[in-house]
């Protein structure tokens, strides 16, 4: 139970901690940007019969209070060290914040004790510094006051943990200047005072200890590096230098940190010498003192126990620190909830690809360097000079943690365009890690190195503001049967579910998903002379001749992703309207050829750029100046390929981004210019009822422009609201696709079915598949652009997934010089007949599977893994080099596939 005794106003809490805690440099939130938070909220109080545990431990006991339950959990706080800990009722087992005392002498014990660590830059020296709950906040207690640097509070019923991280910068009535005659005046004054420690300040001020008397003649003697000094503090001082004025002033600021000197100098300052609050102000403004900025962070952190588990969250608008000094590069939030020793067992969860396992104390420790999922691709509006690492998608924001009969699953519902899921194992030579942990590291602003070549400078340009999303992470505790991976899918899915971005669909035939390019430009040359023609390699026509072989060779539920086919082709113009390629047939072979694929039951998913622009053309309503997106250095952002042999930019197929502003402004009330209703406009003329939205499900950019600003979940809302809209009157097609897109569509093309094999991994596994099955349609690599073709097979039937293949109707020649991604071997003809047999090896034994819910996954032998179905259907699948015979008596032939011997 909650209770609720009193209300500390915030005067109250300011008298409290004014003797040890007062600030400099807190000014009003409209003219710096920094504020000294008031809290207006009850201090939290537990029961006087509240239940306790007591955590036995060899380095000492740590006493747990209850702050809440329900009919699944209880949830526990120790007020002392403000770590958490939460209990399934079912099994009785507790997950906790941090390890165990005595197990935190293995790694860096500030790290393993703390909840929240934050890094941040100072933007006035470009330093990079991190600061630690329990290092920077619960260490710093005041023994004289018995202050806390931080609070404990009651907001709104929940529990709120107020962390001040950072030393705090006492703030006392003594000006840090001195006009020379007003300085000797009040040193005559104390040395005659009756106060014999009012007496004994005088030699502070005269003496050299506290302040420094400059003369002009002293001043002459200082070098222009030692008079910048005394100028970066005292802006004024040089002109006052000049009238010939001596001036005292406290340049060394660490000496504000004595308390005990600082206080009795206050006190001679008030009482002996009348110093006021608003005197001492005056005087510095006199001298234009600068006042150093305050390296203080308030980070709240809001603790809700919900039917489901334990949301945690950390609202952004009420982080606090001085904006214009700092910038919050990232926050890490419980590091160390459901870390794990060396001598437990279990694995992790890491959302890559099709999913990751990580197994505890997997033996990698030689892998120095952890896995690191950054959910929804790397930031396109950063630049990257040279070729990222190419991992998979991570498409979902969860992640999760196994021990024995119990499991902790993480959902990140706030914060997720930002965040980064971590995953390391224990027993690495690196002392700072010895535990198995998996964790959420959340982004809250860019920067950028901004070179002048001709000064032979660099500058470091920062993010316009702080990004916008709320930080929250809803943990809950899976027990018994459900606390594995198969447990963690279905627990998601039924969450998905529950919030309606999934609904339950009748499909009877396993997918195939072509994609076809249809005409790029072309560079040729007439009698010397060169241009550029559109040069068609799958045309409307064609197109319905290969729709027309599929179905005669009875491929069943077809769809197609038709690239290329508007808009100057594969290297598009800006899609703010439609402009059908006349190369491929025009306008009415389009229509012609949509409706011959209806008839036979054939989507064609027509597929619209506008995210990207390869092609800026005069008069097209696009603009690269006024309407791209931009990076954190003011310069118009670009979506690049690597040239391999180096991974640097290639300048080949370059395109800018468009702002999301500009493709659908979710700010506006009128969208009816907006590139996005433009089109669709335009699309519905046609009678278009598929849509592709091209890159809008996988690459998620930023828009750093000061007068446009878009941080990545301003951007995810865009995409979305135009998914919405489309989907609302069109059949929606996506590639990848990011969670942000699930509600809206119908389709998926291109999911990985395997995970990006770190190093440091053990196992794939198709968590993403599981979630999504029986809901939306979906279809991983293309077949054809993998060297071994049988294996990429067998993992589309693993994972549950349609087969796709990226064609085109010409001969592999006429597309050599494509130089785009994925381009190559994509003559359908080389391809078909394997492409058919495949489809009906899998779709003859499987479409059972089709509709239904993937229940479980699991591997059975080395090699040899078994699919369960909610139909009751099983799968095995054998990449083996040799045949496998189940439990059961099923007998899976060589790099094959089998239903189980009881269906």
């Amino acid at each position: 139970m909650k209770m609720n005794k009193k209300i500390i106003s915030a005067l109250l809490i300011a008298l409290l901690i004014l003797p040890t805690l007062l600030f400099t440099g807190c000014t009003v939130e409209e003219s710096e940007g920094y504020l000294t938070p008031e809290n207006k909220e009850p201090l939290y109080e537990f029961a006087n019969d509240a239940k306790t545990f007591v955590r036995e431990d060899s380095d000492g006991d740590t006493t747990f209070t209850l702050v809440e339950e329900n009919e699944k959990y209880e949830f526990y706080f120790s007020a002392d060290i403000l770590e958490i800990a939460l209990k399934s009722k079912t099994t009785g087992e507790i997950w906790y914040s941090n390890p165990a005392p005595s197990a935190r002498n293995e790694g860096i014990k500030s790290e393993m004790s703390s909840q929240v660590a934050l890094f941040y830059l100072n933007k006035k020296d470009g330093s990079q510094n991190t600061l630690e709950s329990y290092l920077d906040c619960v260490l710093n207690y005041d023994e004289e006051t018995g202050i806390n640097q931080f609070y404990v509070v009651n907001h709104n019923g929940n529990l709120r943990v107020v962390y001040i991280l950072g030393q705090i910068k006492p703030d006392y009535i003594v000006p840090t200047c001195l006009e020379g005659s007003i300085a000797e005046e009040y040193i005559e004054k104390l040395k005659a005072s009756s106060n014999n420690d009012h007496r004994s300040q005088a030699r502070l001020i005269s003496g050299g200890s506290m302040y420094a008397k400059v003369t002009p003649a002293v001043w002459d003697t200082y070098t222009v590096d030692i008079q910048n000094e005394y100028l970066a503090i005292v802006p004024n001082m040089g002109t006052m230098i000049k009238e010939g004025k001596t001036v005292y002033i406290i340049k060394d600021q660490t000496k504000l940190y004595n308390t005990e000197r600082m206080k009795k100098l206050q006190a001679a300052f008030v009482e002996e010498l009348g110093m006021t609050l608003e005197k001492r102000d005056e005087m510095n403004a006199e001298f234009g003192v600068v006042i150093e900025p305050a390296k203080t962070f308030w980070i709240p952190v809001d603790y809700d126990l919900t039917e489901t588990g334990l949301k945690v969250t950390i609202p952004n608008e009420e982080i606090h620190y001085d904006t214009n000094a700092f910038a919050i590069a990232s926050i890490d939030l419980l590091q160390y909830f459901g870390s794990a020793s060396k001598q437990e067992e279990g694995y992790m969860f890491v959302p890559d690809g099709s999913g990751a396992i990580v197994n505890f104390n997997n033996g990698k420790t030689n892998i120095t360097r952890e896995i690191r999922v950054q959910l929804y691709g790397l930031d396109d509006g950063r630049e990257y000079t040279t070729k990222p690492f190419s991992n998979e998608g991570a498409y979902l924001p969860v992640f999760g943690i196994k021990k024995a009969n119990s499991a902790l699953f993480g959902i990140i519902e706030s914060g997720d365009t930002n965040a980064t899921v971590i995953a390391d194992i224990a027993g690495k030579n690196v002392s700072a890690v010895d535990r198995n942990r998996c964790y959420t590291s959340f982004r809250m602003s860019e920067y950028e190195e901004l070179q002048f070549k001709s000064a032979g400078k660099t500058s470091r340009i920062y993010q316009y503001k702080m990004n916008s999303a709320d930080i929250t992470v809803s943990y809950s505790i899976l027990d018994n049967e459900k606390a594995d991976y198969n447990g963690m899918a279905e627990f998601y899915r039924n969450y998905l579910v529950d919030k309606g971005a999934l609904k339950q669909k009748d499909y009877t035939n396993v997918p195939f998903n072509i994609e076809l390019i249809g005409a790029y430009d072309h560079k040729t040359a007439f009698l010397g002379v060169g241009y550029t023609e559109m040069r068609a390699i799958t045309t409307f026509q064609q197109c319905k001749e290969l729709i027309k072989k599929l179905s005669d060779n009875g491929i069943k539920n077809v769809s197609i992703n038709y690239r290329g086919w508007a808009n100057d082709g594969l290297r598009n113009s800006v899609f703010n309207k439609v402009k059908v390629v006349k190369s491929l047939g025009g306008e009415e072979a389009l229509k012609d050829m949509l409706a011959y694929a209806e008839g036979l039951g054939v989507k064609v998913y027509l597929e619209t750029e506008l995210a990207l622009v390869f092609k800026e053309k005069s008069f097209s309503g696009y603009n690269t100046f006024t309407q791209a997106s931009r990076l954190v250095t003011r310069d118009v952002a670009h979506h690049y390929q690597y040239v391999n042999d180096w991974n640097t930019q290639s300048k080949t197929n370059v395109a800018t981004i468009v702002s999301p502003s500009v493709i659908y402004n979710i700010d506006s009330e009128d969208n009816t210019k907006s590139f996005a209703s433009k089109l669709l406009e335009d699309m519905n003329k046609i009678d278009i009822k598929s849509v592709s939205l091209g890159s809008m499900g996988t690459n998620l950019p930023g828009n750093y422009n000061i007068k446009d600003f878009y941080d990545r979940e301003k951007t995810a809302k865009t995409y979305a609201a135009v998914a919405q809209k489309y989907s609302e009157t069109m059949n929606v097609m996506s590639k990848g696709t990011n969670k942000y897109m699930l509600p809206y569509v119908d389709s998926i093309f291109e999911i990985s079915n395997t995970s990006s094999n770190f190093n440091l991994a053990d196992q794939s596994v198709p968590f993403y598949q599981m979630v999504i099955h029986g809901y939306i349609e979906y279809s991983g690599e293309p077949i054809n652009l993998n060297g071994d073709t049988r294996r990429t097979f067998l993992q589309a039937v693993e994972a549950g997934a349609g087969l796709y293949y990226r064609w085109c109707y010409v001969t592999n020649d006429a597309v050599q010089e494509l130089w785009f991604d994925g381009m190559y071997s994509l003559s359908y003809e080389s391809w078909f007949d394997e492409a058919v047999e495949l489809y009906k090896e899998y779709n003859d034994m499987l479409a059972s599977t089709a509709g239904a819910q993937m229940i479980r996954h699991e591997a059975v032998a080395e090699n040899v893994n078994k699919i369960t179905y909610s139909n009751g259907v099983e799968v095995y699948v054998n990449y083996n080099d040799y045949a496998y015979t189940a439990a059961d008596g099923t007998v899976v032939e060589a790099e094959s596939f089998a239903k189980g011997g009881n269906n």
